[in-house]
């Protein structure tokens, strides 16, 4: 199993994609634990950018920094890890910051 991040812009009424990344589902505890605690059922509704980087920015940081702490969970079939998780909230929160418009859904 997997979630879906994506972000977007509306011009005139258009939604314009930013940014459409999917993960694994195994990783979700790691991020409960890096500090977003409603990571799973807090994120199903729209979020803007601000919004976001609020909560992912913290837990980006706790997993760069908490390495051997979050390494220690990282899945034991190999599915998503500390590192690429870092990665890719890395990667979103560019996004997030260079559209500050946008808005975010997960699922």
């Amino acid at each position: 199993m997997s979630w879906d991040i994506e972000g977007w812009v509306e011009v005139d009424g258009n939604r314009i994609p930013l940014c459409d990344r999917n993960y694994t589902n195994n990783c979700n505890n790691m991020i409960r634990a890096a500090g977003w605690a409603d990571w799973s059922g807090g994120f199903d509704g729209i979020l803007s950018s601000a919004e976001l980087l609020s909560r992912l920015e913290p837990a980006r940081d706790a997993l760069a920094s908490e390495v051997a702490r979050f390494d220690a969970m990282n899945p034991p079939n190999g599915w998503g890890s500390r590192s690429t998780l870092v990665d890719l909230f890395s990667e979103i929160i560019l996004v997030a910051q260079k559209f500050p418009s946008a808005k975010w859904s997960a699922y």
